[in-house]
């Protein structure tokens, strides 16, 4: 299973390293569906249901959140069952 898991994340990171590659100099929200399915794509291969962690728009890292996900306003609450 970890071998299984460690595939998985090797080629996972070959595709947002490409990614990164060919659009990091780009800004805007022309990519947001596509970095949203990246970071699914992520919490399904580490076990998380997909879409259980709330992510604040900014993507602000704030190093006393849990889980490092970024910074949840005060209106902000968890998404799904998790």
């Amino acid at each position: 299973m970890s071998k299984q898991r460690a595939q998985q994340l090797n080629h996972f990171l070959r595709e947002i390293n490409a990614f990164k590659m060919d659009h990091g100099h780009e800004v805007g929200d022309k990519w947001d569906d596509r970095i949203n399915g990246f970071r699914l794509g992520l919490e399904r291969i580490l076990g998380n249901q997909p879409g259980s962690v709330a992510i604040h728009p900014s993507g602000a890292f704030d190093s006393n959140q849990e889980k490092g996900v970024g910074v949840m306003g005060p209106n902000t609450g968890f998404v799904g069952n998790g």
